[in-house]
């Protein structure tokens, strides 16, 4: 097997895990977003987001990656849970 091969095979694995951990991160999510619904909270508290996102991008650049691009990823992965957890308020009012 060549270097870049090896390499290859590398990002493959890596990209499988993150996958594995996304969908991980996700259910936690929904799970509490269930939570949040069933006590009659707002689908998100904004200073959370606020303090996730800061996390996020300051960890990555501790471990040298751009500031620019963790805000890209965290941002399409908060989008996201967003967009679940709206979704599922508006099913909740729906049976109502």
């Amino acid at each position: 097997m060549t270097t870049s091969a090896i390499h290859a095979r590398a990002i493959d694995e890596i990209d499988d895990q993150l996958i594995k951990l996304l969908a991980q991160r996700f259910a936690h999510s929904r799970k509490i977003g269930e939570i949040k619904r069933a006590a009659g909270e707002p689908p998100y508290d904004p200073k959370r987001l606020s303090s996730l996102i800061e996390r996020f991008v300051m960890t990555s650049v501790d471990q040298g990656l751009p500031g620019g691009m963790a805000q890209q990823l965290i941002s399409v992965i908060l989008a996201q849970v967003l967009v679940e957890r709206v979704k599922g308020y508006q099913t909740d009012a729906a049976k109502t």
